[in-house]
């Protein structure tokens, strides 16, 4: 079952460890000494996902609503991280269980020994799968689906589309940290605030197009892009001019696998005003 290290709620934020994450490159690195005669980490040279062997039951290990428990499976996140609650988000869709390790921004938990072993930008989350170790949040999106493919989150026939929002979010994520970032200079508060509400037109028509970012399924799209708007609403927008958008938080917010990991933090504390009367 998976545990819990919650030892303190705390705030995050814009330019923290988990902001501004990359996406590509190479996703699957093992820690030192998982293959045989090699002490100095290597990293798997592979594809993302093959898109035509996606949700194929390659290896349907939670099929059916059973759960897989943690073999070696770990998770270091940080409370309000979006990238880290996309992830804990999508081990609950996919029934893992895994230890739970909760750390401290304003401590510098993220720069602590046990992570930068794993993870040598310092950052969260940080995912240990057995001797795999996964230290970008789409990245490990990706890489459940391809190892755990049931419950399926990218469908063959919408992967093009699941990958290109993937892809998107952190344009999205961008967006709101040059937000974030240019608070107390007036003009370019204004410059940063139209780029923004062009990003959120785009999802919008998305919206208007489809129950979901990726197509009229719950994809991999929706756990990386519903926790970045969710964090938004809590810096104080209200999303009224956007619709479609607000009636698609609505909805999923109240889904389980978001509910469930909601930033511990955010239960006990009002929302931010940073982004109120602006968007």
């Amino acid at each position: 079952m998976r545990q819990s290290n919650r030892s303190e709620f705390e705030k995050s934020r814009p330019g923290s460890a988990a902001a501004g994450e990359p996406v590509g490159g190479h996703l699957f690195q093992h820690s030192p000494g998982d293959w045989a005669g090699d002490t100095s980490g290597s990293t798997y040279h592979g594809s993302a996902v093959a898109l035509e062997e996606t949700c194929l039951g390659r290896s349907p290990t939670a099929a059916f609503g059973i759960r897989v428990m943690a073999s070696n499976r770990v998770l270091y996140w940080g409370s309000g991280s979006p990238p880290c609650w996309r992830v804990m988000a999508a081990l609950d869709e996919k029934k893992l269980d895994y230890e739970s390790k909760q750390i401290s921004f304003s401590e510098k938990g993220h720069k602590s020994e046990d992570i930068l072993a794993l993870n040598p930008r310092g950052q969260v989350p940080t995912f240990k799968d057995g001797p795999v170790v996964v230290n970008e949040s789409i990245a490990a999106l990706l890489y459940l689906e391809q190892k755990y493919p049931e419950p399926c989150l990218m469908p063959s026939p919408i992967a093009p589309q699941v990958l290109q929002r993937l892809c998107e979010v952190p344009q999205l994520q961008g967006a709101i940290i040059g937000l974030m970032q240019s608070k107390g200079d007036a003009a370019a508060f204004d410059t940063k605030i139209q780029a923004f509400k062009k990003e959120l037109g785009y999802w919008e028509s998305y919206l208007s197009a489809s129950k979901f970012v990726a197509g009229n399924v719950f994809t991999l799209a929706d756990l990386a892009f519903a926790p970045q708007v969710l964090f938004f609403v809590r810096q104080g927008a209200s999303l009224d001019e956007y619709p479609k958008l607000k009636a698609y938080l609505a909805d999923a917010k109240e889904r389980p696998s978001i509910k469930s990991n909601w930033p511990p933090h955010w239960k006990d504390t009002p929302n931010q005003e940073n982004l109120k009367g602006h968007v």
